[in-house]
């Protein structure tokens, strides 16, 4: 991975960059750092206010419209968490829905007026490819960092939040699954490997689905673009991998016996194939449904704290913010991510892929939406697939 130091100027546009392309470092530490310093919210309260100067800068008219809503989403998580006294959870959760909203809107702009280039994305993400990988396999190869359950079941380095580096890995294997469809060398190939490797040893059942993802639109692409050359090569290295993976079947084995003996212990907790593959939390829906129309939350919700007082909180983004906001806050943040995606060209398969996989992921395993390293993942990813189909590989 190459970055064109001469390219790096120093302006506030770079400076976002650099809060970006700072993240992985800084959410490892404050992984490490978690009983003693916020780290991470602390990093996440500067960029925050940082978007929102150049967003102002840049364009009033959309800071004014976006301000406006946050104002009101933080006016009604107030008044809905005062009596149960949790205020500043409420109000950070908000803080964190708003990231990506204003990242993705602050980024067309900027990428509209060439202010950015749409290739400081793509060396973000090569970035982000190699040092999270790094990140998670380094501790443990120098005997620190912690499992990813409890158990000593899975790695994640010093990564605080299994779900949100989750989502992160799951991101780039996709993103590195598309690079390998547009150009099949062995580098690309080899920093897929390394993405997946990473999966494996995390252990999450969206991650293992999001490289079967990844497989199965590779395959599809090339089959209708009949690039049987590209896919004779794949089927050679492939058969060089499962060779290796035979020889070092023992040490696979070891790796990942305690996943398949984990899900196989919740699948005999589960009530059905469905109840499992949602970590069984669809079991708390009917009561927070009838919580949710018999008490007054229907419009506002009962606010983002109110898992701190033992208030449902389903781990599903969408049912969570419907729960949480009421319909005004639901309504809100469908209809701004549906104007992203009719932005993607109808062409654009991959960009496609990768909103709906975020989207579903979001739903589905949650901790995306509102959450701070995942958020984050998310906004690029919004961001960047509208220029896949313009990207010089």
């Amino acid at each position: 991975m190459r970055i064109n130091i001469r390219c790096l100027k120093l302006n506030i546009y770079s400076l976002l960059l650099g809060f970006l392309y700072a993240m992985p470092v800084i959410d490892s530490i404050s992984g490490a750092l978690h009983e003693s310093y916020p780290v991470g919210q602390f990093y996440r309260i500067i960029f925050f206010v940082y978007l929102l100067f150049i967003l102002m800068k840049i364009s009033a008219k959309i800071f004014s419209s976006i301000m406006c809503f946050f104002l009101f989403f933080v006016l009604f998580q107030v008044i809905v968490s005062t009596p149960g006294g949790y205020v500043v959870k409420s109000v950070q959760d908000t803080i964190k829905l708003f990231i990506p909203i204003i990242m993705i809107s602050l980024f067309q702009i900027l990428l509209k007026n060439g202010k950015i280039k749409a290739e400081s994305l793509f060396r973000l993400l090569n970035y982000w490819s190699l040092i999270y990988p790094i990140l998670i396999i380094g501790p443990g190869i120098l005997g620190m960092g912690v499992p990813a359950y409890d158990g000593a079941i899975g790695w994640k380095g010093f990564f605080f939040a299994v779900n949100e580096i989750s989502f992160i890995m799951s991101s780039l294997v996709i993103y590195r699954f598309y690079l390998l469809s547009e150009t099949l060398t062995i580098r690309s190939l080899l920093m897929l490997c390394l993405n997946i490797f990473c999966i494996i040893m995390i252990g999450t059942k969206t991650g293992y689905a999001s490289v079967g993802v990844g497989m199965v639109v590779l395959g599809m692409l090339f089959f209708r673009e009949r690039k049987f050359r590209r896919l004779l090569k794949i089927f050679i290295v492939t058969f060089v991998i499962i060779i290796a993976a035979l020889i070092f079947r023992e040490r696979i084995v070891e790796m990942t016996a305690g996943f398949f003996d984990r899900w196989f212990y919740q699948r005999q907790l589960s009530y059905s194939t469905t109840d499992f593959l949602f970590s069984m939390r669809l079991r708390r829906f009917d009561e927070a449904f009838t919580l949710f129309c018999d008490g007054l939350y229907f419009v506002f919700g009962w606010g983002f704290g109110g898992e701190l007082v033992g208030m449902p909180n389903m781990e599903m983004d969408f049912l969570d913010i419907l729960f949480k906001s009421g319909i005004i806050g639901i309504v809100y943040v469908m209809y701004y991510y549906l104007k992203v995606f009719l932005r993607i060209d109808r062409k654009n398969v991959w960009g496609k892929v990768i909103f709906l996989w975020s989207m579903a992921l979001a739903f589905g395993a949650g901790h995306v939406l509102y959450y701070g390293q995942s958020g984050m993942m998310l906004a690029l990813n919004c961001i960047y697939i509208k220029y896949i189909s313009k990207k010089e590989v």
